[in-house]
């Protein structure tokens, strides 16, 4: 079936998804201990005795283990959507007419036009879906739904 050509396309917006699932939380986990920094150096500060044994370098240390790895999520994030890219030009390139058969009327939009338009749900995208869901959301946008906005080419 035609759907199953875009399990790779599928598996790629997953991950981005994934991604940034991930990258959602390590920031509330980051604020947080921001706000446990800000208390920590409080009491430093008071200079109240503390069982926690854990010294200002330690809460320093960890604070920026938390900064690096948003930084390699972000990394993560941006080559995932590029191979995103990459699949989605790939299949429109080798799939469009069977793609067409699932998808009324997709010739008439140019293929840069739908691959702005793919990228544009991945990034907007925090759950992982399935060919189903993104072939209906896919007509959705390009037969008038939410990506109403957009020019056709």
């Amino acid at each position: 079936m035609e759907r199953e050509k875009l399990s790779n396309l599928i598996n790629e917006i997953n991950k981005v998804a994934r991604l940034k699932c991930i990258y959602n939380k390590i920031e509330e986990m980051n604020e947080k201990y921001d706000e446990f920094v800000e208390d920590f150096y409080f009491i430093e500060w008071l200079r109240l005795a503390t069982d926690v044994g854990t010294s200002l370098e330690e809460v320093t240390n960890t604070s920026v283990l938390f900064e690096e790895l948003l930084e390699e999520l972000e990394i993560a994030i941006l080559n995932a959507q590029d191979k995103l890219c990459n699949k989605s030009t790939r299949l429109l390139m080798y799939n469009k007419r069977d793609l067409g058969k699932i998808i009324r009327n997709i010739e008439d939009y140019s293929d840069k036009y739908i691959v702005d338009v793919i990228l544009d749900f991945a990034e907007n995208n925090y759950n992982e879906i399935d060919a189903e869901f993104f072939v209906l959301e896919l007509k959705k946008i390009l037969q008038g739904g939410y990506g109403d906005d957009k020019t056709r080419v």
